[in-house]
């Protein structure tokens, strides 16, 4: 497996790019594909096929430098890695079903993106709250970094609560979503809905880089600070989405897709040496 094959991210976020810059300046009169923000067939040939080989690149990267760490704790983080980037080639998919096949399903047009974007949460949480049990284990000082032995009870409550919302409303009345009711129930509704996402990635984006600088390992420090930046690169891109919606997501998943790969990279120093040559020198 030869080094020079850990270029082809980076090709892929360029392109990604450029086809969304391409979408700004040449603006189409036809419908722009949801969750796109981009016109219908640039977005149908940059949206869904160029993230989703991020996503599967990382996944991929992820599982085959599982395979030659030693350590338990290299082994999880490029586990949790893998799951994370499936999921989001789960929420992917999914998406790219629901405005081409299942367009005419207006359930799973306004609740699918929830769902799935709420196992998203789940799954990038669990990692999270791994990675900082994992900081804590091998900081010689034992830091609990901002209390999160205890935040992360909270944290976890927060997530489900939200999760189990989303769930009840998509059975009782799935109109909730796109038509909340007016009033206080309204906004009680309005308010719970985005709970798992701040109660995810927030704590991603704050805690994982103060975890990362406690770490003496620069491995793990480098794998968790990218990390950090996917959470980042999602929330706060896809939020810019809904300001400005020409933009769309599509930034914000090519990002947060490349970062995932700079994670599981930087667990080894394949820049350097390939992974082969790696495990040949640790058999020795």
């Amino acid at each position: 497996m030869a080094s020079s094959r850990i270029d082809i991210p980076t090709i892929l976020l360029i392109l990604g790019l450029i086809g969304v810059v391409l979408g700004l300046v040449y603006p189409s009169s036809t419908t722009g594909v949801p969750m796109t923000g981009v016109p219908t067939k640039l977005g149908l040939v940059i949206g869904f096929p160029v993230p989703t080989a991020l996503f599967i690149y990382a996944a991929f990267w992820a599982l085959t430098i599982r395979k030659g760490l030693g350590g338990w704790i290299y082994r999880n983080q490029a586990l949790g890695i893998s799951l994370v980037s499936l999921a989001y080639l789960v929420e992917l998919v999914g998406n790219f079903l629901t405005i081409t096949i299942l367009a005419n399903n207006q359930f799973l047009f306004d609740v699918g993106f929830l769902l799935r974007f709420d196992f998203i949460a789940i799954m990038t949480f669990y990692w999270i709250d791994s990675s900082m049990r994992t900081v804590h284990d091998i900081d010689p000082l034992s830091r609990d970094t901002l209390y999160w032995s205890k935040l992360r009870y909270v944290l976890w409550v927060l997530n489900m609560f939200g999760v189990g919302t989303a769930f009840v409303l998509a059975a009782v009345d799935y109109q909730y979503f796109v038509h909340p009711p007016a009033g206080i129930l309204g906004a009680v509704l309005a308010s719970l809905i985005p709970t798992v996402i701040f109660a995810t990635y927030l704590p991603g984006i704050i805690v994982l880089p103060i975890g990362a600088l406690r770490s003496k390992d620069k491995y793990l420090r480098n794998q968790l600070v990218w990390f950090a930046l996917s959470s980042f690169c999602l929330i706060v891109l896809a939020g810019l989405a809904d300001l400005i919606p020409k933009i769309g997501p599509t930034p914000a998943f090519l990002l947060s897709g490349f970062c995932l790969y700079r994670s599981a990279r930087s667990l080894v120093p394949l820049n350097k040496l390939s992974l082969d040559d790696k495990l040949k020198k640790d058999s020795n």
